[in-house]
């Protein structure tokens, strides 16, 4: 996404009450986000809380396709278009603390979204008012973020919604993930990690789960498919290398496996994608610098002295 940056200036106790009220600015030249937002913690001396924003992103989204194999045991994904996705509107989310580990939340929001190509037309114009809402919990026990060594994350939603438009037409979508990290002999630690998205037919392009990137699936780029349903598992395996490389340093490998399907019957278990790739990571001040290699693989049935076929071989950075 090129470089982004951040502005966030906030009254962190407005009226004296201890609740905030804040205007921030996130993103770059392919993504952007503003937000206005009031926010309490806690609601008096009760463990509620509240949230209420309105806000205006954008982000422009890259298309890939399959192009024509050279050879059965080789693949590749090639860019094939770019549309951006626009939304802006207003949400309020009430929710009580679980003690200090989380949260459990439901959230109502009304939003226009839009989308356009702007690049070599991989969709039509499209555009939406969404009435949703959302029931959710978060748990998270890690002892310290990034680089955790111990403790789990837990994420789920299910969220129903309105979609009007040329009609009007109802979708449900659930999403659960669940990660935790444990660490052995001082300097290891292992991080597995599963995640299950699922939606009906009326889910539009919008609110589609996406599947590829450093952080989700090695050996794809980010969004390299996007679609209603989603599985995907990981085990990470990382090491705290005992010399600072500047700041303190960690090598970490990662199997990935999983897909995306546009409908639950296409759902399939020979059709699951399998990614491998390693990380070298540095714990900056300005937040963890990661360069990673990565490269996809799936088994083919029809092939029976060498099944497996290679995507290519993928680069990642990231810093901040």
């Amino acid at each position: 996404r090129n470089a982004q940056v951040s502005v966030d200036v906030r009254d962190e106790n407005f009226l004296g009450i201890g609740s905030e009220l804040g205007v921030r600015f996130f993103g770059g030249l392919r993504n952007r986000d503003y937000t206005a937002e009031f926010k309490a913690n806690r609601i008096f001396d009760s463990y509620l809380t509240f949230n209420l924003k309105g806000y205006y992103s954008l982000r422009d989204i890259n298309v890939f396709k399959n192009e024509p194999a050279k050879s059965p045991t080789r693949w590749n994904r090639a860019r094939d278009g770019e549309y951006r996705e626009v939304r802006e509107g207003v949400s309020a989310t009430f929710g009580t603390q679980l003690e200090r580990l989380g949260l459990v939340t439901i959230e109502g929001r009304l939003e226009n979204q839009r989308l356009w190509s702007i690049f070599n037309t991989p969709i039509l114009p499209e555009s939406y008012h969404l009435v949703a809402l959302r029931l959710g919990t978060k748990v998270d026990t890690q002892d310290r973020f990034p680089f955790s060594r111990e403790g789990d994350v837990m994420n789920f939603y299910y969220e129903t919604a309105l979609v009007g438009g040329e009609t009007k037409i109802g979708y449900t979508k659930m999403f659960f993930g669940y990660e935790w990290s444990r660490t052995f002999w001082v300097r290891q630690t292992i991080r597995p990690k599963i995640v299950f998205g699922f939606g009906d037919e009326n889910v539009p392009r919008t609110e589609s789960f996406a599947l590829g990137g450093q952080h989700n699936f090695f050996g794809v780029r980010e969004d390299n498919a996007r679609g209603r349903q989603l599985f995907l598992a990981s085990l990470e395996y990382r090491y705290f290398l005992p010399i600072k490389i500047l700041f303190d340093a960690y090598v970490k490998a990662r199997y990935d496996l999983g897909n995306i399907w546009e409908n639950r019957e296409q759902i399939l278990l020979k059709d699951l994608r399998h990614g491998i790739g390693v990380t070298l990571a540095l714990d900056t001040p300005i937040g963890p610098a990661e360069v990673s290699v990565g490269r996809s693989f799936f088994i083919r049935k029809d092939l029976f002295d060498n099944p497996l076929s290679y995507g290519p071989i993928t680069a990642y950075f990231t810093i901040g």
